[in-house]
């Protein structure tokens, strides 16, 4: 399970929105600069994933601890000599984070408040990974102290992690959104990434309380009409970002009419750019439609097998959708 959720730890940056050609030298110095970091972030983010693995050895000590297979103060060792090895790996990550966190070389106008919560997902993301580890850590050592094992504690306590980084995520492309024209479709894109964050939230809510977990400060009256009502703000988004896609896509087909040299090599670009966006559309659409289901597929606790099923489909929905962004920071650093 929590392989899926790794996977779902992928950066939605806003991509920088250009006017069709780059005014002077500069402005394609500080937008190659900006989309490069961001496209940075992303990948630092999507890293993560990489993690995963270095849990097994803990959870082989957990395994030969239920079958008796090892002491207490063996399993002890065991779990601090792994732990030692984890924190040399998270000290590189961290390092590689912190370089990113400095900023990118240049700011981008309208985005300066989305870079400062940029700046911050290092952390966040660091934390995350952190408080997985922190809490497999603990488990075998209560495991290891002869504590009764609880099957979804560290799910809980790792679904809990998500919550708030699905919370700052949410903050952050809130954030970069309000730095878009809405003339633009990434203005309408980002807010359907965030109200699809939401429902994210609440659908990890529900796993939590459906494995024995308190009610959080993510919880809500009714989780069907909250779901239904940000689907329908989802379909919304995108029908203004297809109306908008459509009103820049004939005005770049205009302007791109005898370009000549660097302004022609900057609009080809942008077009590339532009068509990827009916696949982001498609995307959180299928994604709104996909959390609909959250009330009836994700059952940790009596339907295990649906709720790998609902896991794997909110790993390929945001794997498109982040993919998909990290293309448009591709393109956008060649400017």
């Amino acid at each position: 399970m929590i392989r899926h959720l790794f996977a779902a730890l992928v950066l939605a940056l806003a991509v920088v929105t250009l006017p069709f050609a780059a005014s002077a030298q500069t402005d394609s110095d500080r937008t190659r600069a900006f989309a490069s970091w961001s496209q940075e972030l992303g990948l630092y983010s999507q890293r993560a994933i990489e993690f995963i693995e270095v849990a097994n050895p803990a959870y082989e000590i957990m395994a030969d601890v239920q079958a008796g297979n090892t002491d207490r103060d063996t399993a002890l060792s065991r779990i601090a000599a792994w732990r030692a090895q984890v924190n040399s790996q998270l000290d590189v990550y961290r390092s590689q984070g912190a370089v990113l966190a400095e900023g990118p070389q240049y700011s981008v106008a309208g985005q300066e408040a989305a870079i400062v919560l940029m700046r911050e997902m290092p952390n966040q993301v660091l934390a995350t990974v952190t408080g997985y580890f922190d809490s497999v850590e603990q488990q075998a050592r209560d495991m290891a102290n002869g504590a009764e094992a609880d099957p979804y504690a560290i799910q809980v306590a790792q679904l809990a992690l998500f919550q708030d980084y699905y919370s700052g995520l949410m903050g952050m492309n809130q954030t970069a959104r309000e730095g878009v024209e809405t003339s633009h479709p990434q203005y309408h894109l980002l807010g359907s990434m965030v109200v699809n964050m939401e429902s994210t939230i609440l659908a990890l809510e529900v796993a939590r309380q459906r494995m024995g977990g308190e009610a959080s400060v993510y919880a809500v009256v009714d989780y069907g009409v909250e779901l239904e009502a940000n689907a329908a703000e989802v379909r919304t988004h995108i029908a203004e970002a297809r109306q908008a896609y459509n009103r820049l896509e004939a005005q770049l087909a205009e302007a791109r009419r005898g370009a000549t040299g660097e302004t022609a090599r900057q609009m080809n670009l942008l077009s590339q750019m532009f068509a990827t966006y009916p696949a982001s559309f498609e995307a959180e659409i299928n994604g709104a439609n996909m959390l609909l289901t959250t009330l009836s597929d994700v059952t940790p606790v009596s339907a295990t097998d649906r709720y790998e099923v609902w896991l794997t489909q909110l790993s390929a929905y945001e794997t498109q959708r982040d993919g998909l962004q990290l293309e448009r920071q591709r393109i956008a650093s060649g400017f």
